[in-house]
């Protein structure tokens, strides 16, 4: 299975991660909360994962650099 991601997608899924909310990413990102939370929704659904975690794995199996370099 081919995923294609966006630079902004896989920043939205790390900082899920790492704990921030909807709303705190929204605000770091300059988006709003509704654009992060279909953000989130279309990866779990792309990735057929059950929740941000989920999708992590799967993205690292499939070659996915997820570390964040910009800190």
């Amino acid at each position: 299975m081919q995923i294609s991601l966006h630079t902004t997608d896989l920043t939205i899924l790390r900082k899920a991660v790492s704990g921030l909310s909807s709303e705190e990413i929204a605000r770091e990102l300059d988006m709003t909360p509704k654009m992060v939370s279909k953000s989130l929704k279309d990866m779990m659904h792309t990735t057929k994962s059950k929740d941000p975690y989920n999708a992590m794995q799967t993205l690292a199996k499939q070659g996915f650099t997820l570390l964040d370099h910009s800190a």
